[in-house]
């Protein structure tokens, strides 16, 4: 399989199709803007007065926290529904793009709409494992930390609960990322399954792990999309790094305002590289997929398998055939 040509092919169709670049955005768009911003770091503590004054402003405004805190959970939650109905559209509308299609960002949108709860089904029962790996590592340093308060705190008693966190710990790590890389390709094959081949949340995820477990290619991808990954990681650094210095000294300066002017630029200034990486990355995933299983394939044997050995060309018009 030639990843670089899929790679190819799915920038070509990002450039190309501007439509793709607003689900692209609500697909991953959360993840930009989420460095930086280090506003807070000139804010001094040493004056207990400080804590007092900010006590009492907090204490006057609280109505308006409230509502604020209200908007942005809302926001919040409308971004989380649209993100999954993005991820289903971008699929979509690429899969019909290869299949000669036109995109159409408003039927991709009633696409992902239709096979939200499928999408989100397929979500949750992936995160599953990660939960229940965290749950059995919090349990263990709870323990940890019950026997060590039982213990006195003596070196001798406290180390058996000391030497059970620091073992658990790259336990965890060493458990949750290969874990986390094998959730991260079933979610990408899954849902091309589901919006693709219609299957179902829990049968989109078998036949996700079919491919995984055949070794069709999936693994290989995956690292293949690293490059791009990486790059899109300087980019975002880059155009980032000017506003993050500037509200530093901004903030240094005490000059929260315009901190958080700088703050709300640099967000803007990313969202259409993030938008573009999105529908690029969808599209990678999805051109890949359609090669995995054979579309592109069953595609272009169409024309072929009509007039190929055994079966006759159609008579010309006006022949006694």
């Amino acid at each position: 399989m030639d990843y670089f040509g899929i790679l190819k092919r799915a920038w070509d169709v990002a450039w190309r199709n501007k439509a793709l670049w607003v689900l692209g955005l609500f697909a991953v768009g959360a993840s930009s803007g989420g460095s930086g911003g280090g506003g807070g770091s000139g804010w001094r503590t040493s004056d207990p007065g400080e804590f007092e004054a900010a006590a009492r402003w907090v204490e006057a405004n609280a109505g308006l926290l409230i509502v604020l805190a209200a908007i942005v959970g809302v926001i919040g939650f409308a971004f989380f529904i649209l993100s999954v109905a993005a991820r289903g559209g971008l699929v979509a509308e690429v899969d019909r793009l290869e299949r000669g299609d036109k995109v159409s960002l408003g039927r991709g949108w009633r696409t992902g709409f239709r096979y939200w709860f499928r999408i989100f089904g397929i979500n949750i029962l992936l995160a599953i494992p990660i939960l229940l790996l965290v749950g059995a590592f919090v349990a263990l340093v709870a323990a940890g930390g019950i026997g060590l308060g039982l213990s006195g705190g003596s070196d001798l008693a406290a180390g058996g609960p000391v030497g059970i966190i620091c073992l658990g710990i790259p336990v965890f790590v060493l458990l949750v990322i290969p874990l986390a890389i094998i959730i991260g390709i079933l979610g990408e094959l899954a849902l091309r399954h589901a919006v693709i081949e219609d299957a179902g949340a829990i049968d989109a995820i078998k036949l996700g792990w079919d491919d995984l477990w055949g070794k069709r290619g999936a693994v290989m991808m995956w690292l293949v999309m690293l490059l791009p990954g990486l790059a899109f990681g300087v980019v975002m650094f880059l155009l980032s790094l000017p506003f993050i210095i500037a509200g530093i000294f901004a903030a240094v300066a005490e000059s929260f305002v315009l901190a958080g002017v700088l703050f709300t630029l640099m967000v803007l200034v990313m969202l259409v590289p993030s938008a573009l990486y999105g529908a690029f990355y969808s599209a990678a995933w999805t051109i890949f997929f359609r090669q995995m299983t054979g579309l592109e394939k069953v595609a272009e044997k169409v024309e072929p398998a009509m007039t190929g050995e055994g079966h006759l060309p159609p008579p010309p018009p006006g022949s006694d055939a």
